[in-house]
């Protein structure tokens, strides 16, 4: 693991859940039916990343420079539904911050890195990571690491 990335504890997660609050507040930005803020979303993402960090299916990772937490992942290790087969378990990223979008190759690449190397050690056969259809700078990024495009979400609110 990079010497700049290590494990979250739970003595993290209010960074953690600071920097996914920045996070919905831009996707709410973007698409303000589908990703609306919910009213205590930050207390809801406190106690359920206190839940989610000591599971073994998952692997959570914290980027630090200058002693300061400035991305994470959490990543969960799941078996694909029984129509498909993969060959074996999937990570699946769901939470992938940076503090600087501008910062994904300095941060997010060691991040991922590390992800990959704990789930190669877990025997996974793949990796998805969730992005929001706008988010430019982190698809960029992601198709760089490798990643390409297997499926999409489509919206539409249902009017009264």
């Amino acid at each position: 693991m990079a010497d700049n990335v290590r494990q979250a504890t739970v003595n993290d997660i209010e960074t953690m859940v600071q920097l996914s609050e920045e996070d919905r507040l831009e996707r709410e930005r973007m698409d303000p039916e589908f990703f609306r803020k919910a009213e205590r979303s930050v207390e809801a993402q406190k106690a359920y990343f206190r839940w989610l960090l000591p599971q073994n299916h998952v692997i959570a990772l914290v980027h630090e420079t200058a002693d300061v937490i400035d991305g994470f992942t959490i990543a969960t290790l799941i078996t694909a539904p029984p129509v498909y087969d993969p060959g074996g378990q999937t990570v699946l990223i769901d939470d992938f911050r940076v503090a600087d979008p501008q910062s994904w190759e300095s941060v997010g690449t060691p991040l991922f890195d590390a992800v990959e190397s704990e789930a190669r050690k877990r025997r996974a056969v793949g990796i998805v990571s969730i992005c929001v259809h706008k988010d430019e700078l982190k698809r960029r990024f992601l198709s760089r690491l490798g990643l390409r495009i297997v499926s999409e979400w489509h919206f539409r609110p249902i009017r009264p």
